[in-house]
């Protein structure tokens, strides 16, 4: 994998969630992911500084359970 976002859809793809996807080993799991073909959620703390083509972005903070259940219900478990 070279961290390139795979435009196609696997058949199995999984809806995956990365906390902290803006710090650096975040943002290399949300490529590894995408160059996967998964569908990814990242869960950041200012959604309006964090960019990245098709990534479902979720802020909240990790401490908050509500703001980590909304998140979590947006994929597989």
């Amino acid at each position: 994998m070279d961290g390139r976002p795979n435009t196609r859809q696997k058949d199995n793809a999984m809806r995956v969630l990365v906390i902290g996807a803006a710090g650096k080993s975040g943002e290399a799991l949300v490529n590894e992911a995408l160059a996967g073909g998964h569908k990814v959620t990242a869960f950041v703390r200012r959604a309006a500084q964090y960019k990245k083509d098709n990534v479902r972005v979720v802020a909240g903070d990790v401490l908050d359970a509500a703001a980590v259940d909304v998140a979590l219900s947006l994929i597989h478990i």
